[in-house]
């Protein structure tokens, strides 16, 4: 039977608007995306996490794909180069291809089944020998390129166009499957979000708002359905026989079988990435507000409290074992307990390159990590692959670095005043609420961004970036709040996931003799050649002191 598409739909729905999530799942192993219940395996992570090792290959900015691992293997794309690491130690096996670069960038995740890895590339789709990384016969070249993840079943592989097409062609050849696919069966238009392969079947949507079931064997039409409000963020998550898709501001529950709606909520803010979907039909999702949300298969929150991430999360979270596992776009990794929503770890991966002289200000992860023995594996666009696990050995404490005022320093007391930190843990990363602040054996209160705004006061930190602040503005009434004449301490205590802890203290020093111990201080740095100044103290630099000037 030839795969059939009909121009416009039978039977329209109507969506009942009413709350939030839905749409990815995604996993290591043969599929980028997978269902509920193929995602909870042995091979569960187990917070805290630290850093097992980092590799770093060609940069390519806001890189979309995400890394797949097999028998021991990672295999990640960046820009217009593949690379398979050894998955235990982070060395490379090869590089595809080797000694040049492809044509155009690997713009979605390549997909690793037996020992073939398929990679969609800009001109086709390309089989690799897993094990080499050489061709295993020519590229199936397609207009467009190939913008999803190759979706498996069998022999047969399906994979959709820039041109709006469905191809597929037999795993073992790259033949086509029958004439029709193989020339590309017209869509109703654009691929929205990315393909999900369950039970025999393949679900996408499309920018006409249609959400497509195709079956995987004959690649055959089974139904198709509306969907309101369609977007790159709109890849299907399924759970046992259910179907969920987060439109722009709402997500549908349809049923598996022939498409029919369950259920829909809206949201009040627009989703960011895809969600995902665990076998008791729990969704998570993460919307424009910088939240996580949980719900139950009832519809009802999950969580009491909704936690909170300081920058856009535009990859699809994933579920391994009590985990959600969510990366923001800043390259924060966060871990959370997918039954109480508790933050039980989290990461900020700082940029790395291949050129010392040239390393990003910034680092990005748009793509879904991967999870294998009991590892987690992160790509962020900075070119590098890192990988985390419980078992990784860390002994050493964050870094903590004064920034303001700097240590010894003269300075005047009146607000506005400024205490300022950098503070970053490499090995399992920073416990932000480990953070402490005491000026003058004051204990001063860590706030939020939001409390600042209404007026509380407190020192923030900026997890991200590994930022504290605290700013001291003058008093309108009441007691002052400038410090007085002397000497003064502060001190920084912070604590990493693994439970590795460092105080850092210093001194600076207030009062009305400011400008004349800043300029003996500003002297005094100058070396042994620098002429004492008027009225200096003696020994100040190799000039006298009392009224002699320089030459």
């Amino acid at each position: 039977m030839l795969p059939t598409w009909l121009g416009g739909l039978k039977k329209s729905f109507s969506i009942e608007l009413v709350l939030l999530v839905g749409a990815l799942l995604a996993l290591s192993g043969s599929h980028l995306q997978v269902a509920a219940e193929e995602n909870l395996t042995g091979n569960t992570l187990k917070a805290p996490l630290a850093v097992d090792w980092k590799f770093t290959g060609q940069a390519y900015p806001n890189n979309p794909t995400g890394p797949v691992v097999a028998d021991g293997t990672i295999y990640y794309a960046s820009g217009t180069r593949l690379y398979a690491l050894d998955e235990h130690i982070g060395a490379q096996k090869w590089v595809y291809p080797e000694g040049s670069y492809l044509p155009n960038p690997i713009m979605a995740t390549p997909t690793i089944s037996g020992d073939t890895l398929f990679v969609p590339e800009g001109d086709g789709l390309y089989a690799l020998d897993a094990d080499t990384g050489r061709q295993k016969y020519p590229a199936y070249k397609v207009r467009g390129g190939v913008i999803s993840h190759p979706a498996v079943w069998g022999d047969n592989v399906y994979f959709i166009s820039g041109s709006e097409r469905l191809y597929g062609i037999k795993a073992s050849n790259g033949h086509p499957i029958n004439p029709l696919l193989g020339g590309g069966i017209p869509l109703p238009g654009a691929l929205e979000g990315d393909v999900t392969t369950y039970n025999g079947m393949l679900y996408f949507c499309t920018s006409n708002g249609e959400i497509h079931a195709v079956d995987a064997q004959s690649g055959a039409q089974k139904w198709h359905a509306s969907v309101l409000g369609v977007t790159v963020f709109s890849t299907p998550a399924v759970s046992q026989n259910y179907i969920y898709v987060a439109g722009q501001s709402a997500i549908t529950c349809l049923r598996t079988d022939n498409g029919l709606v369950v259920w829909s909520l809206p949201a009040r803010n627009d989703f960011t990435a895809p969600a995902a979907v665990d076998p008791d039909g729990n969704v998570y999702v993460c919307t424009a507000n910088l939240k996580v949300y949980a719900l139950t298969s009832q519809r009802k929150p999950l969580w009491k409290t909704v936690p909170e991430v300081d920058f856009p999360i535009n990859a699809a979270p994933i579920i391994s074992g009590n985990l959600l596992i969510v990366c923001s776009a800043e390259a924060g990794v966060y871990a959370y307990d997918r039954n109480t929503g508790e933050l039980v770890w989290d990461y900020s991966i700082q940029p790395s390159s291949l050129d010392p002289n040239r390393l990003p200000e910034e680092n990005h992860v748009l793509a879904t990590p991967a999870v294998d023995n009991g590892h987690l594996f992160v790509v962020s666009d900075d070119g590098s692959v890192t990988c985390f696990s419980n078992s990784a050995i860390d002994l050493i404490p964050p870094i903590i670095t004064p920034l303001a005022p700097e240590r010894g320093e003269y300075c005047k007391g009146e607000p506005p005043f400024i205490v300022r930190a950098h503070i970053f843990d490499f090995g399992s990363g920073l416990k932000p609420s480990s953070v402490t602040l005491t000026i003058d054996d004051r204990p001063i209160n860590q706030v939020t961004k939001e409390d600042l705004i209404n007026g509380k006061d407190g020192f923030t930190f900026d997890k991200d970036k590994g930022i504290l602040e605290y700013d001291i503005q003058p008093k309108t009434t009441g007691v002052s709040n400038s410090f007085s004449d002397g000497h003064h301490t502060i001190t920084i205590t912070a604590q990493d996931w693994k439970g590795n802890q460092k105080t850092e203290t210093w001194l600076f020093t207030t009062g009305d003799a400011y400008p004349i111990e800043r300029a003996l201080r500003t002297q005094n740095t100058q070396g042994t050649n620098t002429a004492g100044g008027r009225g200096g103290r003696p020994g100040l630099g190799s000039g006298g002191g009392g009224n002699g000037g320089g030459d």
